[in-house]
């Protein structure tokens, strides 16, 4: 059988090669609005890759297409995420194998539990080319602006113990501490006095 064409030797572009000629699945991704996002791009907001600010303890999802652009099944080998911020990002949704012309949709989830930039890249080995496709992904931690509520002190007595009470509008729990002053908290909002003078909590 004579297949017409030029192979290369070069390691590395063998395989994309004979995928070229159908020897080979050759597999692409898609971003939700359709553009083709290149293995190993760079981070991007218009291709999904790159989630913009996300709120801590808060996830957003981006849709992919993972499509087999060949005659040949596209089989799955491996998924798995690399980077020291992998842990911020999970995927579901890519199947074991792919049918000849076929594709599936996938979802990658950036879940921040910490503000600050992260980084990560998901591999996804295949069978054919390119092997692994290589999705860069970037996001940011932002934390929520929030407000605390917290009532004035009255004048105390020395020997007086004080309840603290405290609200955030965010929603999350609010510890005290003794920024300065003869006081001690107990049990995590008991306030008591050691002497006379002014207390900042």
């Amino acid at each position: 059988l004579y297949v017409g064409g030029k192979f290369t030797e070069i390691v590395g572009r063998v395989s994309y090669g004979m995928a070229r000629f159908g020897l080979l699945p050759h597999a692409h991704v898609l971003a939700a609005n359709g553009s083709l996002v290149p293995t190993n791009a760079a981070p991007s907001q218009t291709s999904g890759t790159d989630f913009g600010a996300q709120l801590v303890n808060s996830a957003t999802t981006n849709k992919f297409t993972l499509v087999n652009n060949s005659a040949i099944t596209l089989n799955i080998t491996g998924i798995a995420f690399t980077g020291l911020q992998g842990t911020e990002f999970s995927v579901d949704g890519i199947p074991a194998s792919i049918a000849p012309g076929a594709s599936a949709q996938f979802r990658v989830v950036f879940a921040p539990i910490a503000a600050g930039q992260f980084q990560a890249s998901l591999r996804i080995s295949n069978n054919g080319a390119p092997n692994p496709y290589v999705l860069n992904l970037a996001g940011q931690g932002i934390k929520r602006d929030q407000t605390i509520t917290f009532p004035a002190i009255p004048e105390q007595t020395v020997t007086s113990v004080v309840a603290l009470a405290a609200t955030a509008s965010s929603g999350l729990p609010v510890s005290f501490a003794v920024a300065s002053g003869p006081g001690s908290i107990s049990d995590g909002s008991t306030l008591s006095f050691t002497g006379t003078g002014t207390v900042a909590v």
